[in-house]
């Protein structure tokens, strides 16, 4: 009774807008939705679904409740001041340009809706001065559910179907379902919640850096703990889901750190401990599975693999129908998430002739970005990039991990659960250190 009086206390110490939030940023990773889905060239098109997520209720409440009594602080630096408005006013521009031109105007208002939601829920944490400590804890604890949820899936080799939290059926048996072939075996590769293995790697690996900053970070032996073993469940599970782009995004992340923790030696040696504790936790649990299916890693690095050689060609060819695209389009974009009807428009015309596979993006957010708003669109990011760098490097081992993810991958820039992670590194990066 004392522990169940003592956590609706600290519930009601939270305040609305401390617990709203919190259910927010738990619920993000989660893909329940009401939707309709699109075809395009004979191919289900995920990009150009309607979509109204579950995630969206808590992060609009969360958004309203922030603003309410949100005092805004002028910008210290007059420049950066004077530069902030027309940022907007150009932006704006862009995207009414972006979304009116588009190919297909669903898909592009679909991306915007959800850009804009994640872009007010970032500034409402900036401005509310969310602790970053703060928000790594509860994004460590939204990702634990996807990480035991891919032990279980790699155990029993099937993705049972919960339609209630957004996850569908998926059968190594079936074509089109992710594996790595072995010996004539067909291994599932983990899913977690997310649509995909690689964006689930893509979560893990950033919860396993969150994970070991946080036990850095950590005051106490106990809570250091607490992330060390988060990190290393994080660090096992993404050895299940053999993404490529996810180990190297880890690997990037977790050296940063180690140059992090060997520059502040002489600070904090406690703390420094707790740091190292974590890394050797994730490092040693990753090693132990990784050995564990070492002959299934092995055939995901043999280029000479079947469908390892059929995702080379398939990414190689992802970025040259980008090209083509790009060319067509290259002053203003073809429109955020249209790329793929233009694309289809280039091969097919307009008689919707169905491909004898689905039409991919380019597997690169960067260049994904300028063929969705062409070179305008792209220098305009810049400028928001270089408005924003001091907050940005202000936690630069995030943002290098995530910049890997984004240079292999189109899934933070184009699915909804890829937008939601960029979204809350960015905020964990530039959100201020007090608690």
């Amino acid at each position: 009774m004392k522990y169940l009086k003592d956590a609706i206390w600290r519930i009601r110490s939270l305040g609305w807008f401390g617990l709203v939030w919190r259910l927010a940023v738990l619920s993000l990773p989660w893909q329940t939705r009401w939707f309709h889905e699109a075809k395009l060239a004979g191919w289900p098109w995920e990009q150009g679904s309607s979509a109204f997520y579950v995630s969206w209720i808590p992060l609009i409440f969360a958004v309203v409740l922030g603003f309410i009594g949100l005092k805004e602080d002028p910008p210290k630096d007059e420049k950066k001041k004077k530069w902030i408005p027309w940022l907007w006013v150009s932006s704006a521009v862009l995207l009414c340009l972006s979304v009116m031109r588009s190919v297909s105007f669903e898909a592009s208002a679909q991306w915007c809706i959800q850009a804009g939601v994640l872009c007010v829920f970032v500034y409402v944490l900036h401005k509310r001065n969310i602790a970053a400590k703060t928000l790594a804890t509860w994004l460590s604890i939204a990702i634990l559910p996807h990480a035991l949820l891919a032990y279980m899936q790699f155990a029993v080799q099937r993705v049972d179907s919960w339609s209630w939290l957004g996850i569908a059926f998926q059968s190594p048996k079936q074509l089109g379902v992710s594996v790595v072939e072995f010996a004539d075996m067909r291994y599932l590769r983990a899913y977690g919640g997310m649509p995909h293995p690689n964006i689930l790697g893509g979560w893990l690996a950033m919860g396993t850096i969150v994970a070991v900053w946080s036990a850095w970070r950590s005051a106490t032996k106990r809570r250091a703990l607490a992330f060390a073993a988060a990190a290393a469940v994080f660090s096992g599970a993404l050895v299940l889901t053999f993404s490529r782009s996810a180990f190297l995004a880890t690997a990037v992340g977790c050296a940063a750190l180690m140059i992090l923790f060997f520059v502040k030696r002489r600070e904090k040696k406690t703390e420094l401990q707790f740091g190292l504790m974590a890394l050797v936790c994730a490092a040693v649990f990753a090693a132990i599975l990784g050995f564990s299916q070492r002959e299934v890693l092995l055939a995901r690095t043999q280029d000479q693999s079947r469908l390892e050689v059929k995702s080379s060609v398939s990414r190689t060819q992802s970025l040259k129908d980008g090209w083509e695209v790009f060319k067509r389009r290259w002053i203003l974009g073809s429109g955020p998430n249209a790329e793929l009807k233009d694309l289809a428009m280039i091969k097919f015309g307009n008689e919707g002739k169905q491909s004898s596979e689905p039409l991919e993006s380019p597997h690169n957010s960067f260049f994904l970005l300028v063929v969705d708003f062409g070179v305008v669109g792209g220098l305009i990011v810049l400028w928001a990039v270089f408005l924003a760098r001091r907050k940005l490097l202000r936690r630069w081992y995030f943002i290098l991990p995530l910049s890997v993810l984004a240079w292999f991958d189109h899934y933070l820039w184009s699915y909804w659960s890829g937008m939601v992670l960029l979204a809350v590194i960015l905020s964990l990066a530039a959100v201020p250190d007090t608690d």
